[in-house]
């Protein structure tokens, strides 16, 4: 079962991965990195609306 917790943890670890794939752009690392990075912010916070949504149904 899913709670607002798990909302608030996906939300703080995509804007974690949004912050890596800031500061690895700014490294200048390889850019399949910051791709992934970004791709997986994008996931934590897709993850985190879907689960939003469904809290808010019930």
């Amino acid at each position: 079962m899913t709670t607002p917790d798990d909302v608030n943890y996906l939300l703080r670890r995509a804007q974690q991965e949004a912050r890596k794939a800031k500061e690895a752009l700014q490294r200048g690392d390889h850019m399949m990195a910051v791709y992934a990075h970004r791709e997986l912010a994008t996931r934590y916070e897709a993850t985190a609306a879907c689960i939003a949504r469904e809290l808010t149904k019930h």
